[in-house]
């Protein structure tokens, strides 16, 4: 992301250098993110696997219930990101799921196709 131009921005004490860090974050630590001018966040969701009926609806099955969680929450709307409408959701199993150049490139057009939609 930062080859992209993006500037990451952590928690308060959260060490920058560790490459494997995957920092927990909650609910209230959110608005310590208000400068950020967009947000991107991976979402996942594997429990009602099984009742998926095909391939078709497992990216909106990943992301669903976590932007309508986002959407209903009042933290997470008082950030500038969400009043600016720059909030944007993206599937791990892309990053986690295919690690490497594959994963990367799927990861990489999702974005690009939510940053820059179609006119």
């Amino acid at each position: 992301m930062k080859d992209l131009g993006f500037e990451l921005i952590y928690p308060p004490g959260i060490d920058r250098q560790d490459a494997n860090l995957r920092p927990p974050l909650s609910l209230e630590v959110l608005p310590q993110f208000n400068e950020a001018d967009s947000a991107i966040v991976l979402g996942y969701n594997f429990k009602d696997s099984s009742q998926l009926e095909g391939m078709e609806d497992f990216q909106e099955r990943q992301l669903s219930g976590i932007e309508k969680s986002w959407q209903k929450n009042a933290i997470a709307q008082s950030l500038d990101a969400s009043k600016a409408g720059r909030v944007y959701f993206i599937p791990a199993y892309l990053c986690l799921g295919l690690p490497g150049p594959i994963g990367t490139e799927l990861y990489l057009k999702e974005l690009e196709t939510q940053l820059l939609p179609s006119q």
